[in-house]
């Protein structure tokens, strides 16, 4: 009787492994044949990138599930990224950004980024005729400090559980075009 059900008990954890090495399989052939959309995920990574006061909202085109080859493994990318005042101004464009999620905050109920890569960024830095430094993200945007200034007052804030910005550990910007003007 207890040899029975142990082998019944075996044959199930085969069952079940074998199905989840077809479901892994299945799985990594849709990944590599093209990126999977998530848009449904794309209310709340913007609800977490934009700024709490309200001052600048994130707006995404797209939100994929894409593998990004053995360096990356899984990423999550935001696509047609903008970063608009509440004016309706775009501030900053970004053509691609990947981000990590942290598990800790998705347990939580929050969608909260750990690491952000911004990719094919455009960067234009411009030295006014006073002396002074614009900075400006992206082709549509225009030179600003605002959200530099926005952007660098979120990340001096210590890390910590009660805001989405404060999982963050890691920001870089790859393959990216800068354009200095000297006026």
């Amino acid at each position: 009787m207890i040899r029975r059900t142990v082998g019944l008990v075996l044959e199930y954890c085969a069952a079940i492994v074998a199905g989840m090495i077809v479901i892994a399989a299945l799985a990594a052939w849709r990944l590599s044949s093209g990126p999977i959309a998530l848009d449904f995920l794309t209310p709340y990574i913007e609800e977490a990138l934009s700024a709490e006061d309200g001052s600048i909202a994130v707006e995404l085109d797209q939100t994929v599930l894409t593998w990004a080859g053995w360096d990356r493994n899984l990423d999550l990318r935001a696509r047609g990224v903008r970063a608009v005042r509440s004016d309706g101004t775009v501030v900053a464009t970004v053509p691609e950004l990947s981000v990590n999620l942290s598990l800790r905050a998705l347990a939580r109920g929050m969608v909260a980024p750990t690491s952000l890569d911004a990719i094919g960024l455009g960067v234009r830095l411009v030295r006014t005729v006073e002396g002074g430094i614009e900075f400006g993200l992206g082709d549509e945007a225009g030179v600003s400090d605002e959200l530099m200034l926005a952007l660098l007052a979120d990340l001096l804030v210590p890390p910590g559980p009660g805001r989405p910005m404060g999982y963050l550990l890691r920001v870089s910007v790859l393959d990216a075009d800068l354009a200095i003007d000297d006026r």
